[in-house]
Formats: structure tokens, sequence, C-alpha cells
């Protein structure tokens, strides 16, 4: 006859009870959410680091391609600040190697005119030259300019300027310098309601004049 205790210690060995199966399952969640937030967390941040590393890379493209274009400018042909419109007068052998982006919608200039356009909706600026258009920045939120010329003391004062006058705010037909502010911002949503990263750049350039 078999005995009821060896027999119950054998059923008891067979398999697991709801108590063991609640707890294993309980685990197996635990640590299914530590890898979950911990690749999120991953991703998060190489996201970050993307994005930012990105936003540096076009904005150095940008001011080399804003310097060369600005050093060599004769004069402001034309400005608007509202949406931002900006072009310059230069010499007409001077540009003409930048590269073009079918993509991006042409506008119509004169033989030797650059101009820098903001596109509103897409939150690009454009650099075109007759039918050659290059995307300067992308993920453009804000631009200004500021349109400047040196304030020299006058010829009157006796006193020897030793260092190099202010720059203040001038017209069109006397702009000596130009300065340029952006910031370029990504984001995780489509609303746009979350940001990845944000720069924020300037340059300061006198023309040819």
């Amino acid at each position: 006859m078999v005995n009821p205790a060896r027999q119950k210690s054998r059923y008891w060995q067979g398999g697991f009870t709801l108590v063991e199966m609640s707890i294993c399952l309980g685990i197996i969640v635990i640590f299914l959410s530590v890898v979950m937030t911990v690749t999120l967390v991953a991703n998060r941040s190489y996201g970050v680091i993307r994005d930012n590393d990105e936003l540096l890379k076009q904005e150095r493209a940008a001011k080399a391609i804003l310097t060369d274009t600005l050093l060599s400018a004769d004069f402001i042909a034309d400005a608007q600040p509202d949406p931002f419109f900006l072009a310059v007068k230069i010499p007409e052998f001077a540009g003409t190697n930048t590269q073009s982006e079918p993509a991006a919608e042409t506008v119509s200039t004169n033989a030797g005119i650059v101009s820098f356009v903001y596109d509103t909706e897409d939150r690009l600026l454009l650099r075109v030259q007759e039918s050659n258009v290059t995307v300067l920045l992308r993920d453009c939120e804000e631009i200004h300019y500021r349109l400047l010329q040196r304030e020299y003391a006058s010829l009157s004062n006796q006193m020897i300027a030793l260092e190099q006058p202010e720059i203040f705010p001038h017209t069109l037909s006397s702009c000596q310098s130009v300065e340029l502010s952006w910031t370029c911002r990504r984001y995780w949503d489509e609303e746009r309601t979350k940001p990845s990263a944000e720069l924020s750049g300037k340059v300061l350039l006198r023309l040819r004049n």
C-alpha cells in the first residue's frame, strides 16, 4: 500500500503552485520593465547626442558659407526682417561653387546677387544665387539680422582713438557690417512640443566696402 505522505510529497515536487507562478511572472515583469526603461533612456540619450551633433555640423558649414559670401559682398542690395530676407551684391566671379538642391524651391535673382531666404513653412535657411539653391540651416526656428556701421568720433575731437569705435544700426546704403543670429531646434514629436536639441549661433562680418 502506497504511503499517502510519500504520494503527496511526490505530487508537490512535480509542479508549481499558483503562488510560485505569480512570483515568477512578477519577477519577469519587473525584469522586462527594467530592460525597457534602460533601452528607452539609451535611445533618448543617443537621439540627443545625434541631434546636437547634426545641428553643430550644419552650423559650422553654414558659418563657412555665410562668412565666404558676406566678406566678399560689396553692399546690401535688399533686406527685410519678417519673413527673413537678405540680398547682397557680390562680384560675379565669386560664390559660384555652391551646390544646388533640386528639392528646394528656386528663387530667381539677378547676376551677382546672392539672397538668403528663410522658408517659414519648412524651417529652412536657403542661400540662393541665380538657379543655385543651397540649404544652410534645417530646423531653423528663428533668424534675425542687424545692419551695422562703425560710429567714428568727430573730426573736431583731438583725442586719438586707440580702439575700434562701436558699431550701431544703420540703413542699407550706409551698412558696413552684418550680424546674423539664429536658433535651430529639433523635437521628439511631430507637434513640436518636446525639444530634443537646440543650438543658437551668430556671425558678425564686415562687407568689402
